[in-house]
């Protein structure tokens, strides 16, 4: 008897619109001093420190999957000047100015005044934001980690953090998780760390039954599944990729 190979689904881009919030709020933070000024607060001064703006930055997205490009939407009416990276670069957003391949990322930083990060885990992207991305980017520049820890060496950023290359970073994601107590990252003023919250909803439950549900009905239906997971890429290729908008979510 040969059996069929097993279809894998996941649910990828089903939490978009709270990661991008996360990237919001991350890279809000950082560019208007917030954990400058909270560690002021918490010393009750009230001292005017430099700011910096999102409004008509160059923007870099690694990664065009349905988080990277709901997030696109979400940057847009901040800045004309987006570009971005991703495996399958023929489908691009209205609002990227350029979509490179995966293999121009150095060409990404270099032009990139924050850089974010979207892109999955695998076997070539692990560690692949390296010394030579963080030296690449224009120096002053920042970067948001929204995607998986281990896509970061993150001693290579603690090194572009400590010598004034880099002047911020977001992470809600860590190589190890927890991130470990003595890890230099706690320590920068200029790093802003959350407990990898970004894909936390209201209705993280509900909407993930719905969506297997969902995928039920069309499995029954013979018709297609959404998120089908190509496991040679480890995710799912952006013809089946799920985006909030495909489905109505009924749960109550």
């Amino acid at each position: 008897m040969i059996q069929s190979p097993i279809t894998v689904c996941s649910a990828s881009g089903l939490f978009a619109n709270q990661v991008a919030e996360q990237t919001l709020a991350l890279l809000l933070g950082l560019l208007r001093g917030l954990p400058i000024f909270y560690r002021q607060w918490q010393r009750k001064e009230f001292i005017r420190r430099p700011t910096d703006d999102l409004h008509g930055k160059r923007i870099g997205i690694v990664g065009m999957g349905g988080n990277g490009r709901r997030l696109v939407e979400v940057l847009a009416p901040y800045t004309q000047d987006i570009r971005a990276t991703d495996y399958f670069p023929e489908n691009k957003p209205a609002q990227v100015s350029e979509l490179l391949p995966h293999t121009k990322l150095l060409d990404l930083a270099r032009w990139s005044e924050i850089l974010i990060l979207t892109l999955p885990l695998n076997a070539s992207t692990r560690g692949c934001v390296d010394s030579s991305v963080f030296s690449a980017m224009p120096k002053g520049s920042y970067v948001i980690n929204v995607a998986r820890g281990s896509c970061v060496n993150e001693s290579h950023l603690c090194d572009a953090l400590t010598n004034g290359h880099l002047a911020g970073a977001g992470l809600d994601v860590t190589d190890i998780e927890p991130l470990p107590s003595n890890s230099p990252l706690w320590d920068f003023p200029n790093v802003l760390i959350t407990p990898h919250v970004g894909a936390q909803a209201k209705r993280r439950t509900d909407d993930t039954t719905d969506l297997i549900c969902e995928n039920l009905r069309r499995y029954f239906a013979s018709q297609p599944l959404f998120n089908i997971v190509d496991k040679n890429l480890g995710f799912p290729h952006p013809s089946v990729l799920f985006r909030p908008e495909n489905l109505i979510l009924t749960s109550n």
